[in-house]
């Protein structure tokens, strides 16, 4: 992902995230491309709950490439932004994974095109985003002139472009993806405070980016049948 993966805090690599496991609704015996793999501790699971699931990843990172070999069915260690993909892989996955690696990318819209080229018909895309506009970021900003760089998180160090709900959907209507589903994943930092919050999302959308700190979408790739529509 971007130029370099450096090692990370433990737990990094080993992440299963449930709202991408639910977005995918994988149909039996699918084939995944999870594209910064990690440990491939995502796909380990989707295979433990359907051993017909075919995941191959992509992870630069030596040694979590390394353990993605162990669980996996196919591991290639490479930067996806410059990864040539074999000739077997066009268009003969049902989904590709984004899990948090578009913020690490120079280029996400052109990672998001070849990854619709390796996408069969109807195949979808999903990805979780850091959400930028997350209001402890946007406090920190307005109030405080403050733009702190940390280990880990929506600051992440790592991280080369920043997201909005907004301008992510923005990214995938560029690359002619339609997004089929959008779901927030919400902070548990703010205690009572923060389910307060997370119930006035319910009636506010600009609530509901506020109190997100990461969403998760569905963007797939339309047939002609939805082009007739």
């Amino acid at each position: 992902m971007g130029l370099t993966q450096p090692d990370k805090p433990d737990g990094y690599y080993s992440n299963v995230p449930p709202l991408v496991v639910q977005l995918l609704a994988l149909p039996p015996g699918a084939r995944v491309l999870d594209v910064g793999c990690a440990e491939g501790a995502l796909g380990a699971h989707l295979k433990r709950d359907d051993p017909s699931v075919f995941v191959a990843g992509v992870e630069l990172h030596g040694p979590a490439s390394d353990r993605a070999q162990k669980v996996l069915d196919e591991v290639w260690r490479a930067d996806f932004e410059t990864w040539e993909p074999p000739g077997q892989c066009t268009a003969s996955f049902d989904r590709v994974v984004f899990g948090d690696v578009l913020e690490h990318l120079i280029d996400p819209e052109a990672a998001l095109r070849k990854a619709i080229a390796l996408l069969r018909p109807g195949g979808a895309i999903v990805s979780s985003i850091p959400n930028v506009r997350w209001l402890p970021i946007v406090r920190d900003l307005a109030l405080r002139g403050e733009w702190t760089y940390r280990e880990e998180g929506i600051l992440d160090s790592t991280h080369l472009r920043f997201f909005t709900k907004t301008s992510m959907r923005a990214l995938c209507e560029r690359c002619s993806l339609q997004v089929e589903d959008c779901v927030p994943s919400f902070s548990t930092e703010w205690g009572v405070a923060g389910v307060l919050l997370r119930l006035l999302a319910r009636w506010s959308g600009t609530f509901e980016e506020f109190c997100t700190f990461q969403y998760v979408m569905r963007a797939k790739l339309p047939t002609p049948k939805d082009d007739q529509q």
